[in-house]
């Protein structure tokens, strides 16, 4: 039993739905990446985000819908190796993505490692934090 009074069986039900559900929501995120998606990236992305670019810069969500709406444009956004932890309402998420497009004027064709934070809050998950690191230009 854990502190909840829940059966390990039920516990591993729980997680095993929560992880499907945060995979689910991933995908749905880099579609929204892919097509500059507004209004499924506000509602994917919590008010209190940070994005930790490829670069070591630290952004908020208002800064970094700005940067995809006014420069970032994908040609393609494939992620495979993707994992799923879930630790309560708090899920880590981390991949490979293969990216070709650009941003403002800067290509960005390569391959990255990808960390996603979600959380669960009042009953949904959402996106608190990012951190993507290049680890091969193309």
């Amino acid at each position: 039993m854990d502190a909840q009074g829940l059966k390990r069986s039920e516990v591993a039900t729980k997680n095993g739905i929560a992880e499907g559900v945060v995979k689910r929501l991933d995908r749905q995120l880099s579609q929204a990446l892919l097509h500059r998606d507004s209004t499924t990236l506000h509602d994917l992305i919590a008010d209190d985000y940070t994005f930790t670019n490829p670069l070591g810069e630290v952004t908020n969500k208002s800064l970094t819908m700005a940067g995809i709406d006014s420069g970032l444009l994908l040609h393609s956004l494939d992620t495979r190796n993707v994992t799923v932890q879930i630790y309560g309402d708090t899920a880590s998420v981390s991949g490979i993505a293969t990216i070709e497009g650009r941003f403002k004027t800067h290509d960005i064709n390569g391959l990255y490692r990808y960390s996603d934070v979600y959380m669960k809050r009042q009953g949904r998950w959402q996106v608190v934090a990012t951190q993507a690191v290049c680890v091969e230009q193309q």
